[in-house]
């Protein structure tokens, strides 16, 4: 793993630590070309909305939390700027994903695989993306 690719996942932690979701705590950062943060997000609740932490979870059938909003949106929501890559904590769902490339990011860094019961969809779909619209890579430790 390169040096930069350490410093901003290392932020990207820090950011999960002001998540409100109690399930998982997850954190965003989006980097520019200039290797510039842009972007940062966690998971919580919409602002202005109760939050888990305090209420409680509200789930749907697949046991996901229905009241966050993700990391990876949120960092694209509160960026600055158009971001080229994007650290994630955990590996982005296909939803997320598909924001990114409408956003223009060009490659997400993740730590954690994270269960999606769309897995095949995503690994149909990341294929079709093509390496130069989106390149998704697991932390190389």
């Amino acid at each position: 793993m390169r040096n930069r690719d350490q410093y901003f996942m290392g932020i990207a932690y820090a950011a999960s630590q002001l998540s409100t979701c109690p399930r998982a705590s997850v954190g965003a950062v989006m980097v520019d070309d200039r290797d510039m943060i842009c972007g940062v997000g966690y998971n919580g609740s919409p602002r202005g909305c109760v939050h888990c932490a305090d209420v409680g979870c509200s789930a749907d059938s697949g046991n996901r939390c229905k009241m966050s909003v993700h990391a990876e949106l949120n960092a694209l929501l509160n960026s600055t700027s158009r971001g080229k890559v994007l650290y994630s904590t955990h590996k982005p769902c296909l939803e997320c994903v598909k924001a990114m490339i409408n956003f223009g990011v060009t490659r997400v860094v993740y730590d954690v695989d994270y269960p999606d019961d769309k897995r095949d969809l995503f690994l149909g779909l990341q294929r079709n993306f093509g390496k130069d619209v989106i390149a998704i890579e697991e932390v190389v430790r």
